[in-house]
Formats: C-alpha cells, structure tokens, sequence
C-alpha cells in the first residue's frame, strides 16, 4: 500500500512539473543563445521591456541582448553566433570591436521578449 500511494505522488509531481525551460525559437539559434535566454527568463524575469533580437550583418548574425529596465546602468550586449561579444554599449563605458559602427543592421527578428 505505502508503495502504491509512494508511486502515486511520483507520478503527480512528473506530470505537475512543466518544462518552463522551453523556448519557441527559430531553427538555427545556437545554444549559447538559447541559454542565455533560459538564463534570464529563470533568474531575471520580472524585468520589463527584455528582449532580444537578432539582425542580418555583413558578419554574419547577430544577436542584441539589451538589460530592459533590469540595471539602471547595465549596457547592451551585441554577441556573434559563437557568443563572443562584438560590443557592449551603456552602462560605464563602450567597448566594441574595431569597425562596429559601420555594420548595417538588417531584418531584425525577436526571438523573445518577457
């Protein structure tokens, strides 16, 4: 009996437990992007106005993650598609890599937004 009530609450909690990691993204999004939006939406999602977006560049894609109203003074991240930071602007200071200003940002996509 202890055993068939023990089996019982397993099961409840495997079916109550919803995968709230889950992501709607498009094809193609590269893991270091997807987690680092899994990241924000468990730690960091009662900040407002979060999104990113990726944009067409004569690079290659790239993906903007703005802090919203999250830190007052935090920047806004521009990663490539192996998430290596091309630039950060705001906050403190501004570091981006030689020639950022003159890339055309093209065909903005939001890949999501709390």
């Amino acid at each position: 009996m202890k055993k068939s009530i023990f089996l019982v609450f397993i099961a409840l909690f495997l079916f109550a437990c919803k995968d709230d990691d889950k992501l709607d993204l498009p094809e193609g999004t590269p893991t270091c992007i997807r987690d680092g939006i899994k990241s924000f939406k468990r730690y960091e999602a009662f900040c407002e106005g979060f999104q990113v977006s990726s944009f067409d560049t004569q690079i290659g894609k790239i993906y903007v993650f703005p802090h919203g109203d999250c830190i007052a003074d935090g920047g806004t991240r521009y990663l490539d598609s192996s998430c290596n930071q091309i630039c950060n602007i705001g906050g403190w200071g501004y570091d981006c890599m030689a020639g950022f200003d003159t890339l055309v940002f093209e065909n903005e996509e939001i890949l999501w937004h709390n």
